[in-house]
């Protein structure tokens, strides 16, 4: 089996876990659906600004899996941060990092925002 494969593999994993089908994937990543078909029958690899993209829209992702198959797809939030280098995904230069940090405290900001409203 070739790298791509594997690889298109272990991207079904993902969507299959966060229970999403190849349009929703492709709308809420915005990486173009035939990519996501493409990367995953294997014909080519999952590229890096895929991987962006999927970290930006689903930061409990486990990028790693994808390149290794190893550990679980999801990440717990604390490890969704916290990698090798102190952040996620080898992301080194500390704009990056500030503005991951924004995005993921906007979400759960808005996940609060949504349960007090709720109750």
């Amino acid at each position: 089996m070739t790298n791509n494969e594997l690889q298109g593999q272990r991207l079904a994993d993902i969507m299959n876990t966060l229970n999403l089908n190849q349009s929703e994937f492709s709308r809420l990543t915005k990486v173009v659906q035939s990519h996501i078909s493409r990367c995953l029958k294997g014909e080519k690899a999952v590229s890096n600004g895929m991987i962006v993209k999927i970290v930006r829209t689903f930061p409990n992702v486990n990028i790693n899996r994808i390149f290794t198959g190893n550990g679980p797809v999801l990440l717990s939030d604390a490890q969704s941060f916290v990698h090798e280098n102190g952040f996620p995904y080898g992301i080194q230069d500390q704009k990056s990092r500030l503005i991951l940090l924004k995005k993921r405290l906007i979400q759960l900001v808005s996940e609060i925002d949504t349960i007090i409203a709720e109750n």
